[in-house]
């Protein structure tokens, strides 16, 4: 009988006790699996995320602060830093609309500029999947350095930001009777016709396919084509929702001589 009573008792003990470290495991996992969201999504660039987690346990409500800390802290200086490079861009702007400014031109070749810049995004490339390429040929024209990398900068960050991972985008460089051009295409997103022509005002972004989350100051392209006007070009595009976007800048060979044939 006594063996009988011991059994039942060690039986009923082991059946609590694996109950409550259910119940104990679940209250310190599920705050620790929202966490390991959370840090996944600040990790994906979504620093507005916060959470709440009352385990009655110190230390992971500690964690949970300074999960939530660090979530804020990385939304102010996003906040800043796309505040920072809307300055800096509405400066440039200003500058490139000034009548009075002048460019610093000079004998230079579009395909070093192309290969320059396919260079600045190599990283985020290699680690998107994405494929860069640069094609064509030596292209000698006479023009602002600075700002037609700038211009081309635009045009690459821009399509590598609305192309998905092991995308493709295509810089190309070609010369034309009247001068040289330089293509940016992608396999993106693409933009809607009815769009397109509205693209290059200042601040314009489509509803659909080009989102605040991408971040950005919204005048790019009007910097790009402020830029292409500058130097007497012309800049296109063309583009298919859900198939990509290519734009062509078109700029005049003034110094054919001095760069040489």
């Amino acid at each position: 009988m006594l063996n009988e009573i011991l059994i039942i008792t060690g039986v009923v003990s082991l059946i609590s006790a694996v109950i409550a470290g259910t119940v104990l495991a679940r209250r310190i996992t599920r705050p620790l699996v929202k966490t390991m969201e959370a840090t996944k999504e600040i990790a994906d660039g979504n620093y507005r995320i916060r959470f709440e987690s009352s385990t009655g346990m110190k230390e992971l409500s500690e964690l949970t602060r300074s999960v939530n800390h660090m979530a804020q802290s990385l939304d102010e200086q996003e906040k800043l830093r796309r505040i920072s490079g809307l300055v800096a861009d509405m400066e440039s702007l200003r500058q490139l609309e000034d009548e009075k400014m002048v460019l610093e031109k000079e004998p230079l070749n579009l395909l070093e500029i192309a290969g320059a810049v396919k260079q600045s995004f190599e990283r985020e490339a290699s680690e998107r999947g994405l494929e860069m390429v640069v094609l064509g040929e030596a292209a000698v024209i006479s023009g602002d350095r600075k700002r037609l990398h700038q211009a081309v900068y635009n045009l690459v960050s821009n399509a590598v930001k609305y192309t998905g991972d092991r995308g493709k985008v295509t810089i190309t460089v070609r010369r034309t009777e009247q001068g040289a051009s330089i293509s940016v295409e992608d396999s993106g997103i693409g933009i809607v016709e009815s769009e397109l022509p509205f693209i290059f005002e200042r601040f314009y972004r489509t509803d659909s396919s080009r989102s605040r989350k991408t971040g950005g100051s919204g005048i790019g392209l009007t910097i790009v084509k402020a830029i292409v006007k500058a130097h007497n070009g012309n800049i296109e595009v063309t583009s298919r929702q859900g198939k990509g976007s290519c734009f062509t800048v078109t700029l005049p060979e003034e110094c054919r001589e001095a760069g040489g044939k």
